[in-house]
């Protein structure tokens, strides 16, 4: 699960579907794998010509990528030479979109579309088929965190962790009133912290920010994404005291990675 965190200060999963739709000529089909994706990852896009006659690209490029639907602005990709790519019948080309637009940056969360355009056999027609794929800002738990008197304290997040948003984060299972020390990570590597005991947010990102539970063993903190954050990652974990776990008197929350 580790390798799928990404980097920056709050990570997140998202479920992996495909979508194949068929795609101008019968025979054609276009995958684009996940369709619901998380921020970082790679997607993949695939055209497979199941007809018996060769079909052809107009240009070295399999694919563009549009910010919103069919009719949205081309962002990717940028030299593509100007020649005819055959793929042959019965076989199948394949390439990867890594989330960046033309100058290689990273792009925001959002809806974009996978553009394929291919000529039939004689160079009659060009056809243009259309593939929707989300990219999702997205919350993560993991890590086990260290157990106190109560259990293991919680930590998780709520919300949409896209630039400019508000999230919250929300812990519990701790003791009533304990103070608490909240630390951000721009990674997801453990390092001990006692002979069982590990945090999971190395590299620190050098933030600590003190705070209380409430009587209830329980705390809430709105955060806001700052707007011209790019997308990233960044992890989080707190340290609760534990008057009656002695002798470090401390407990450990599981882990929580976010990726806006």
């Amino acid at each position: 699960m580790r390798p799928l965190l990404a980097a920056c200060a709050l990570t997140a999963f998202a479920t992996a579907l495909a979508a194949q739709v068929p795609c101008g000529i019968p025979g054609v089909t276009a995958t684009v794998t996940p369709s619901n994706a998380q921020v970082g990852e790679p997607i993949q896009v695939a055209l497979t010509n199941g007809t018996g006659s060769l079909i052809q690209l107009p240009t070295s490029c399999l694919f563009g990528v549009r910010a919103g639907d069919c009719d949205g602005p081309s962002i990717y990709p940028v030299g593509c030479g100007q020649v005819i790519t055959p793929i042959e019948p019965g076989t199948t080309m394949s390439g990867t979109w890594n989330q960046t637009d033309v100058f290689g940056q990273p792009v925001a969360p959002g809806t974009y579309t996978i553009q394929i355009r291919y000529y039939d056999p004689s160079f009659a027609t060009l056809t243009s088929c259309c593939v929707p794929v989300t990219i999702t800002a997205s919350f993560q738990t993991y890590g086990a965190g260290c157990p106190g008197t109560l259990g293991v304290p919680t930590l998780s997040g709520s919300g949409t962790p896209a630039a400019g948003n508000q999230i919250t984060l929300s812990g519990g299972n701790a003791q009533p009133n304990a103070p608490v020390l909240l630390a951000v990570g721009y990674g997801t590597t453990p390092f001990p912290l006692g002979p069982a005991c590990n945090a999971e947010i190395a590299p620190l990102a050098g933030v600590l920010l003190p705070l209380a539970m409430d009587a209830a063993g329980t705390f809430t903190l709105p955060v806001t994404i700052p707007p011209n954050l790019p997308p990233t990652l960044l992890t989080v974990q707190y340290v609760a005291v534990d008057v009656t776990l002695a002798p470090t008197f401390l407990t450990v929350s599981n882990a929580l990675a976010i990726q806006t």
